[in-house]
């Protein structure tokens, strides 16, 4: 981010206007952090993959809730119990009958007690199974 800093030096004799172009660079350090960050799932297989939430900087993390945004995906909070930093896992099924092609996106949404992330989102992504075809050609 540029950031443009105009100053004033006031001397008894004169009066200096001046200016001054800053980069400002920041780096966040999150209250907790999301392992994988995005799922990928495949067009007609139904499985179950997880998401670990791990504190990070807020110390007394908790994971209120856990929820998917479409019918084929189902969430379940599973708590690390007293591990230190504090972790939780959502399991994330995919019920592959469900799911049709050209289906809206969908997320997983996993509500904290975070002030600054009260809602993380992670993408449920669904890749088409691809099926070889072959067609004949003859004489």
């Amino acid at each position: 981010m540029r950031v443009i800093v105009v100053y004033r030096i006031r001397q008894p004799s004169e009066s200096k206007v001046g200016r001054l172009d800053l980069t400002l660079r920041a780096s966040v350090d999150p209250d907790f952090l999301l392992t994988p960050e995005a799922l990928t799932f495949h067009e007609g297989v139904g499985e179950t993959q997880s998401v670990l939430v791990t504190a990070n900087r807020l110390e007394r993390l908790e994971v209120i809730d856990a929820y998917c945004t479409h019918k084929a995906f189902r969430a379940e909070l599973k708590s690390a119990g007293a591990a230190i930093p504090a972790q939780y896992r959502v399991d994330v099924s995919f019920t592959a009958e469900n799911w049709t092609p050209g289906s809206r996106s969908a997320e997983l949404t996993i509500r904290t007690n975070s002030q600054a992330a009260r809602l993380a989102r992670i993408t449920l992504d669904v890749k088409g199974t691809a099926v070889g075809q072959c067609s004949g050609l003859s004489d």
